[in-house]
């Protein structure tokens, strides 16, 4: 699959003028501190916000969207856990208030993002694009890939990525497996 396609959502593409510019060059300025327990309750926040387009459409009432959402976090959670053993997970901080996570795997043969998510209010700042560029320039000091995989109805993701000129490993069931040489 061409990344382009994809980011364009191939024939039902959004208009042209429905389609945000590229972000700012000069994201607000952030840090990362470790995920710590206390942190909990904001990151199912955060992820909850990343559904919640998707969750309005179900007719459920906020009782079962927030069960949903808890029940899908946890097993996220879970799975990344043992998918990702050892992989640095931290709050994305701007302005001194939580603004997003991001969790970072290192591997012997890539650095892989394996989950970044801010708040709706905090994206289409830069602050992803920024961190990519930071987490690429570690891999290729590392000599390694800088890997990730989103999915393949994520417009916005796919055409951060795009800009980036990451190339497309695979694409199944799904999702797309994308990849920045060192």
């Amino acid at each position: 699959m061409d990344l382009r396609v994809a980011a364009r959502g191939g024939l039902g593409a959004e208009p042209r003028s429905a389609v945000k510019p590229p972000a700012s060059q000069n994201p607000p300025p952030f840090a990362l501190r470790p995920v710590a327990p206390p942190d909990e309750t904001f990151l199912l926040r955060l992820y909850a916000s990343t559904r919640a387009e998707e969750l309005a459409r179900c007719g459920w009432s906020d009782a079962q969207r927030d069960e949903f959402a808890r029940s899908q976090f946890l097993a996220r959670r879970a799975d990344y856990g043992a998918r990702y053993p050892g992989s640095e997970a931290s709050v994305i901080v701007v302005a001194e208030a939580d603004a997003g996570a991001c969790t970072l795997w290192r591997g012997r043969q890539e650095i892989h993002l394996v989950n970044i998510e801010l708040l709706p209010r905090f994206r289409g700042l830069g602050i992803g694009s920024a961190l990519l560029r930071q987490w690429i320039v570690r891999a290729k000091s590392a000599r390694v890939p800088f890997t990730l995989s989103v999915r393949d109805d994520n417009r916005a993701a796919l055409r951060l990525y795009q800009r980036l000129r990451f190339a497309v490993r695979t694409h199944a069931n799904g999702y797309i497996s994308l990849q920045k040489d060192s």
